[in-house]
């Protein structure tokens, strides 16, 4: 069992919504694949995780619409795999 999923306490829930994550001023389109209360699993181009290593801070956006922002939680950067980037929430 990978070391990530051994880490984890809360019951991740699989969707496939759409949304934003925030980096630097900067708003990548993603796709959420799973979340729990803690974090998220992120779907997003390979091109875009280059720029974002782990340690970083950023924000996660629940929207179609980075103008329209329903939901935004702080977090960092915790795990990045090919196009999937792991977000652990800090509040």
């Amino acid at each position: 069992m990978p070391e990530i999923i051994k880490q984890r306490t809360n019951q991740r829930i699989e969707c496939s919504n759409s949304c934003y994550l925030r980096y630097k001023g900067k708003e990548y389109r993603g796709v959420i694949e799973n979340l729990s209360t803690s974090g998220a699993l992120l779907k997003l181009s390979v091109r875009q995780l280059l720029e974002m290593p782990r340690g970083s801070r950023c924000s996660l956006i629940i929207s179609d619409d980075p103008q329209f922002v329903p939901g935004e939680f702080s977090g960092k950067i915790v795990h990045r795999h090919s196009s999937k980037i792991g977000i652990k929430f800090q509040f």
